[in-house]
């Protein structure tokens, strides 16, 4: 009776015997084990295995089913992890245009890491859809959660999604763009076609300069696909990268309403196109439309409110790092009395 009560507990001891001498993971190492459990281990005991996954939970695995498990260690070599995301797109749309927006979608991602660049390969054919793997890389474990969601935000903007169950996402035309971007909702289907006719389409290469910080500019551009990076001189002269934008965004809208200058300058990542509309041909829209006014208003002051707090965030680093250069230039020479 003593020994068939113990038949489990010494399985786990002597499987976590085997595990201290194998030494597959250790104290905090990021591992994934088959079944889909993935996290940060954060205590090894005599019986069992402590992990604390993505949700900040703490899942106990005992040692006699980690030893019969296939374990992903993901800190032997790197920290760097890396993840995927199925999406189930509409057969309407070519498999080569759909490959470039997911890839583009990705590389927009700040979660995302710029190398390894991302990837996409169509692994299922079915009647009316395709269905693609997106692969990607983020710094750790624990980010892959964050980049997964901002890849779908990204994708959101760019696709009509299908709310059948498991149906696929369209990527829709640019004549559908006014459809797709909310501040545009209040105008009516005549509206909108008039505004389509007046798209302005503009191509662009890799290292191209699309707009300049300080330059006038009087139109709001679309990506239709591709990516650029905007980059900000701050006030102590130094030039910032602020953000990447890819499919789906826009830019422009401080300087159409406001007269402004660009207060970024923009300059492409990969070859692309955006879809441009020109102040003049927004203003007789703007003008009848009050509450259009007050959405593009809004996005606006969101864009405004943006800069605003990367210009502090800029100042407040700049000034540590002056601290901290001046601190090590008093400890060379001994100054700091």
């Amino acid at each position: 009776m003593l020994g068939l009560a113990l038949q489990n507990t010494l399985g786990d001891v002597f499987s976590g015997l085997s595990l201290s001498i194998e030494k597959p993971y250790d104290v905090g190492d990021l591992v994934w084990l088959e079944g889909g459990v993935e996290g940060e281990v954060i205590q090894i005991n005599w019986r069992s295995t402590h992990l604390r996954n993505g949700q900040n939970d703490v899942v106990i695995i005992p040692h006699s089913s980690m030893a019969k498990m296939r374990i992903q260690n993901h800190s032997t070599m790197s920290t760097r992890y890396n993840g995927s995301l199925t999406v189930t797109v509409d057969g309407r749309n070519e498999p080569e245009y759909v490959t470039e927006i997911l890839i583009q979608s990705a590389m927009a991602c700040p979660a995302i890491l710029e190398r390894p660049v991302p990837t996409v390969a169509a692994v299922g054919l079915e009647s009316d859809r395709v269905n693609y793997e997106i692969s990607f890389s983020t710094s750790s474990i624990a980010s892959a959660g964050e980049a997964r969601s901002q890849l779908i935000f990204r994708l959101y903007r760019r696709a009509q999604p299908s709310f059948s169950a498991g149906g696929p996402i369209y990527f829709f035309r640019e004549e559908e763009f006014f459809d797709r971007l909310s501040v545009f909702e209040p105008l009516s289907a005549e509206e909108k076609a008039l505004l389509a006719t007046k798209l302005i389409r503009r191509h662009f290469d890799t290292g191209e300069k699309l707009v300049a910080q300080g330059a006038k500019f009087e139109s709001v551009q679309f990506v239709s696909y591709g990516v650029l990076e905007m980059a900000r001189q701050v006030a102590d002269g130094r030039v910032l990268k602020v953000q990447k934008i890819g499919p789906g965004d826009a830019f422009g809208e401080v300087s159409l309403l406001t007269g402004a200058a660009a207060n970024t300058t923009i300059k492409a990542v990969t070859p692309g196109l955006l879809l441009g509309l020109r102040s003049e041909d927004l203003k007789p829209i703007l003008e009848s439309r009050p509450e259009l006014v007050e959405q593009v208003g809004r996005a606006v002051a969101r864009k405004q409110h943006l800069f605003d707090r990367f210009d502090r965030a800029a100042l407040r680093h700049g000034e540590t790092e002056q601290v901290d250069l001046l601190s090590r230039i008093r400890n060379f020479f001994h100054l700091n009395a």
